[in-house]
């Protein structure tokens, strides 16, 4: 009986230990230091794609693995992935495996945009912007 009262006892400091610790903590907001990931984009197209999201002050993630799901380029912080396909006849297989992909992410909540290659080769602009005005991204 005596060793639970003292049992009781000691983990009772100690919880309060940690709880009164855990309020004298000063926590502050810094700055986060963002990594360039450029080096992890595996096309040209994901490349440019990257640096005008990075130009646009959007944070995006190349090479996401989610899953048994990689993703090219993804806003994490907003739940959006971001496809490239090529606009090829014959790449109907990686088209495929491209939607099977995107169906995969849209169950589990993600937001998926698919853009061809010659879209980002010829406007990279107008497929940044499409991006910012879906996902409701503030401009820096």
């Amino acid at each position: 009986m005596t060793f639970l009262i003292f049992e009781y006892l000691f983990l009772t400091m100690i919880f309060l230990t940690l709880y009164f610790v855990g309020f004298r903590q000063n926590r502050k907001k810094g700055i986060i230091p963002v990594k360039d990931l450029r080096h992890l984009c595996t096309t040209d197209d994901e490349k440019r794609l990257y640096d005008g999201l990075i130009n646009h002050g959007v944070y995006a993630t190349p090479s996401v693995k989610l899953g048994a799901c990689s993703i090219p380029i993804a806003l994490e912080q907003f739940n959006v992935a971001i496809f490239l396909y090529p606009k090829r006849r014959s790449a109907i297989l990686s088209r495929l495996i491209i939607k099977q992909k995107e169906l995969y992410l849209r169950s589990t909540g993600w937001k998926v945009f698919k853009f061809s290659d010659d879209a980002i080769k010829n406007n990279l602009e107008f497929v940044v912007q499409v991006v910012m005005n879906n996902t409701k991204i503030k401009k820096i």
